[in-house]
Formats: structure tokens, sequence, C-alpha cells
């Protein structure tokens, strides 16, 4: 009898969270997962103390840290092969290199420069700006500004 209730309880929180990922957002499904998943650790973590399994299992755990962590980084968006090259002032057409310092038109080189300034000084890295926009006000100020000279 406790089986077939067991078995019954299963199906309607099969079926609940059924319902739930008809109706979900992505941020409430990757909240599903992650509140399922700390609850896991948590559960595994108190049957192994339980057991008095967990000093053993702390041991494999710290054992294959580096390998996991290794992976895990490997997978990461920032490590692949596809990361964004910096800006190049060749890469940038005239009208984005224009349409990046805000300018218009046919500016003057004190024009292309005081905007570059500006910019810049909000944007700087060191002004916990980022180092990507930094590097596109560099490409469009050197676009324009070789454009000026040839």
């Amino acid at each position: 009898m406790p089986y077939i209730l067991g078995i019954i309880a299963l199906l309607l929180a099969l079926y609940g969270l059924y319902q739930f990922m008809l109706n979900a957002n992505t941020h409430q499904v990757k909240s599903l997962f992650l509140s399922a998943g700390v609850l896991g650790v948590a559960i595994a973590v108190v049957l192994l103390a339980l057991t008095g399994r967990l000093p053993a299992a702390m041991g494999v755990i710290a054992a294959l840290a580096p390998i996991i962590m290794g992976i895990l980084r490997a997978r990461s968006p920032r490590h692949t092969q596809t990361e964004s090259r910096p800006p190049r002032s060749q890469d940038l057409t005239r009208a984005e290199a224009l349409e990046i310092l805000g300018l218009s038109g046919e500016p003057e080189e004190n024009e292309i420069q005081d905007a570059y300034r500006r910019l810049m000084k909000a944007m700087h890295p060191d002004q916990q700006g980022s180092p990507w926009v930094a590097e596109r006000l560099n490409a469009a100020r050197d676009r324009l500004l070789k454009k000026k000279k040839t």
C-alpha cells in the first residue's frame, strides 16, 4: 500500500511539473533547476553524513575538483575560439565610426577629438567602463582621423 501511495504522489508531482513547464518563462525554469540541484545536493550530503560516508565523498570531490574545474572553464563562452578580437579601424565603415562617436556629417578633426575625449572619459576601463567600448571608441577615432589625413 505505501508503494501505491508513493507512485500516486510521484505521478501527481510529475503532472504538476508538467503544468508548471507549460506556463513558465525561462527565468522560472532556471530557478526551478537551480533549486532542485541545491535540494539534491543537500539531500545527498545529509544521506552521506547519516551513513558515515561523507568524509570519503569529500575526498573524492576534492580529488576530482581540478578536473571538473578544467572542464567547466573550457566550456565557458569567454574561453572559446570564437572570442571576438579587438576592433580595428579598417574594420569599421565611416558611418559606423560616426555613429560610435555620436557625430554626423563631415566633422572637423577637433570635433572628432572632443567627442572621443568626452566618451572615453565616461567609458574608460579605469572608470568602471568597458574595455570593449574603449576599443570601439579608439577604432572609430582612428578611422575618422585617418580618413581626414588622406
